[in-house]
């Protein structure tokens, strides 16, 4: 039973990290800019299979920049094809680490973040009804 309590507090500090993480980059100075998947990359993932990772390049400041998406997939070209098109979110403080302008991408913390907390609550809650 006190494990439900540990693995509560890991959920809600890791939903604060991620509330926190969120707000950082809403409050972040960006431009938008048009980059180029140039590559589809394939690993190793996790147990059997491989995963897909779309590598963008962009140009900023008079400087071109590859950057691998934060999200890879089971699938080869679910998403992202070799010479699409994507609109990217720069940072002015860190221009090699742009991240596709989508909401799904830019929420994806929040929506983390509102999950971990809830469900570490409802372990305290477990926790304190049958202890």
């Amino acid at each position: 039973m006190k494990y439900l309590l540990m693995v509560g507090m890991a959920l809600v500090i890791f939903g604060i990290c991620f509330l926190v993480t969120f707000r950082k980059e809403k409050a972040k100075r960006y431009i938008v800019v048009q980059g180029k998947v140039i590559e589809v990359a394939k690993s190793l993932g996790v147990g059997e299979g491989f995963t897909y990772t779309p590598i963008f390049e962009y140009q900023y400041n008079n400087k071109i920049f590859r950057v691998e998406h934060r999200i890879s997939s089971f699938t080869p070209n679910c998403t992202y094809k070799v010479d699409d098109v994507v609109e990217l979110r720069v940072y002015e403080d860190k221009p090699d680490k742009a991240i596709v302008n989508s909401k799904k991408n830019l929420i994806m913390p929040l929506v983390s973040g509102i999950s971990s907390i809830i469900l570490g609550i409802v372990f305290f809650v477990i926790y304190a009804l049958f202890k």
